[in-house]
């Protein structure tokens, strides 16, 4: 049952046209491949984990895995110039990796309607000069390209936050990379934390959510890339 969930985002992707979807699959599976992703997860990136922190250790209130990543703390212009772009390519290949790896790990524990995970990007501390810059560009065009081809529509929502007026370019350039789908599934929110902490909290509880985000869970030091998966049917709240 957890290998036909599987096929489900890719049939979503393909409008549910089987030759289309298969089509994917094999070119996702030559990239693959080429990439080495089979063994991706064993990979030792903690010094990337340092320097570009995510969390992947709660869930919302139907099971799905939540991704905490603080995008406007990440130095993407440093790294590039510093020679750390192979790293930062492998390592964003490595979180979309461990991504799908989570949403099987719920689909076993909360059933097989779980195909989709939640993705939540901080962007306060966006820079013009860090994260706008054009060496970056490559970066970003090559993630959300490897995204739509080979983890298709694997974000349920993609939740964007604290987003100034100055990072419209990037967002515009990241609108024109998506599929239809990841762009009505991305919602952009500006510094009233009003407005987008009450969407968070509709689908995810106060615990489960960090307190820079609105909840309720509180990070101690930087435990990046780190995930515990629970069974909805366990109490998970005091």
């Amino acid at each position: 049952m957890v290998k036909d969930a599987w096929l489900i985002p890719w049939l979503r992707a393909a409008n549910f046209d089987l030759n289309t979807s298969i089509a994917m699959i094999r070119k996702s599976l030559n990239w693959r491949k080429l990439n080495r992703m089979n063994e991706i997860l064993s990979e030792d990136l903690s010094r990337i984990h340092k320097i570009f922190p995510y969390w992947m250790d709660s869930q919302d209130k139907e099971g799905r895995p939540i991704v905490e990543l603080p995008l406007g703390q990440w130095d993407v212009r440093r790294a590039v110039l510093s020679g750390q772009r192979a790293q930062l390519y492998r390592y964003l290949y490595q979180l979309l990796e461990r991504g799908s790896d989570r949403i099987r790990q719920a689909a076993k524990l909360n059933g097989d309607n779980i195909t989709q995970l939640e993705l939540i990007m901080d962007i306060n501390g966006y820079a013009l000069r860090t994260h706008g810059c054009l060496n970056c560009f490559p970066l970003y065009i090559d993630f959300i390209t490897s995204y739509e081809q080979n983890y298709p529509q694997m974000a349920r929502n993609i939740t964007l936050i604290n987003c100034p007026r100055i990072s419209d370019s990037l967002l515009h350039l990241l609108r024109t990379l998506m599929t239809p789908a990841s762009s009505k599934a991305l919602q952009i929110y500006g510094y009233d934390k009003g407005e987008w902490k009450d969407v968070l909290l509709h689908h995810i509880h106060p615990q489960q959510l960090s307190t820079e985000l609105g909840g309720k869970k509180i990070r101690q030091g930087t435990i990046v890339g780190s995930l515990s998966i629970q069974s909805t049917t366990e109490k998970l709240f005091d």
